[in-house]
């Protein structure tokens, strides 16, 4: 089988702009071509958004599950004293709590993060919750920052003499900031202690800057929630040649979701990574 990734499924991402629609579809149809030659029984394309583009997949006949969810912020309507007054205040008071906590000697602020950077904090963080490195490869992600740099926005925490001890990378395209990588300097933090205030770093830049929706990826279901994120279904959508694999796909697919327990609420089942 040959499984495409979406870049996670970025909302706001270059292939779901108005007027993408056609590159999108050349690349399925790549997609396709490829798993013919390399005689794949079946191919598909991981972490499709609910959008348009899943609404195709699925009217070409592609079985789908929904297994993941991404969790979204709209940042239209609110200033950030708007939006925390809004926030119950026991769980205020508390996620404050925590945003203090973790940053104690740190310099939260958006900044730029260089690939040396990304790689190492990246598969620091994969490391330490026992995932291959290979989900996210030296070379991918080098390309990633390099060939998305002009639209490139990372919130990132810096300790004592300018190091960066932890990053959340993200992209921005049409008004919509996907935070989409994070990483860690294992050594230094046993958990993600930053996450909190670097969470809400992003939030009050997104509020701030004319973004329309702030992506908080994949994971988290809680504590996203407790910021008022909602989530957004993505799914891995399946096909084959053959009219009978087709149909073992759709009932794969079934059961694959019925197993994951995929809910607006993420998934039941436990996460290897953040």
């Amino acid at each position: 089988m040959l499984l495409a990734h979406s870049l996670a499924g970025l909302h706001g991402g270059p292939l779901v702009l108005p007027g993408h629609q056609p590159a999108a579809q050349a690349l399925v149809a790549g997609l396709e071509r490829t798993a013919r030659s390399l005689g794949a029984w079946a191919w598909g394309v991981a972490n499709v958004p609910a959008d348009g583009m899943a609404g195709r997949l699925l009217g070409a006949g592609y079985a789908a599950a929904h297994v993941a969810t991404a969790y979204r912020l709209d940042t239209t309507k609110a200033t950030p004293e708007d939006y925390w007054a809004a926030m119950p205040r026991r769980r205020r008071g508390k996620v404050r709590r925590e945003q203090r906590l973790g940053a104690r000697e740190l310099t939260i602020a958006e900044g730029g993060l260089d690939e040396d950077t990304l790689v190492r904090l990246t598969h620091d963080l994969l490391r330490e919750h026992d995932t291959p490195t290979d989900v996210l490869p030296d070379p991918f992600l080098r390309a990633v920052s390099r060939r998305l740099r002009p639209y490139g926005r990372a919130t990132i925490a810096t300790g004592e003499g300018g190091e960066i001890v932890a990053a959340f990378a993200g992209w921005e395209f049409a008004g919509e900031w996907s935070m989409w990588i994070a990483g860690l300097r294992t050594g230094r933090y046993p958990a993600f202690e930053p996450y909190h205030a670097m969470l809400a770093h992003t939030i009050e830049a997104a509020l701030t800057s004319g973004t329309r929706v702030l992506n908080l990826g994949r994971g988290n279901a809680s504590v996203k929630a407790r910021y008022g994120a909602v989530g957004t279904p993505l799914y891995l959508a399946l096909k084959s040649d053959d009219r009978r694999d087709t149909a073992l796909l759709h009932a794969w697919c079934r059961r694959l979701e019925a197993r994951s327990h995929a809910s607006p609420h993420g998934l039941a089942v436990s996460s290897r990574c953040c």
